[in-house]
């Protein structure tokens, strides 16, 4: 199945103070986002974690 259009989410995680956040949460930030049908297209790490997702229209 091939989509023409995309919806796109970001989602930050931790601070910069205290660091990344720990794997379970990451974990289930991943799960829920899914649950809710979007797909992890990538991950960038720094002092915090950004996620980006997308779904179909």
């Amino acid at each position: 199945m091939t989509y023409d259009r995309w919806a796109y989410q970001v989602v930050e995680l931790g601070n910069t103070f205290m660091g990344p956040p720990k794997a379970e949460v990451i974990q289930e930030k991943l799960n829920q986002m899914g649950l809710a049908g979007w797909e992890l297209v990538s991950i960038v790490q720094a002092f915090k974690v950004i996620l980006f997702f997308k779904r179909p229209l």
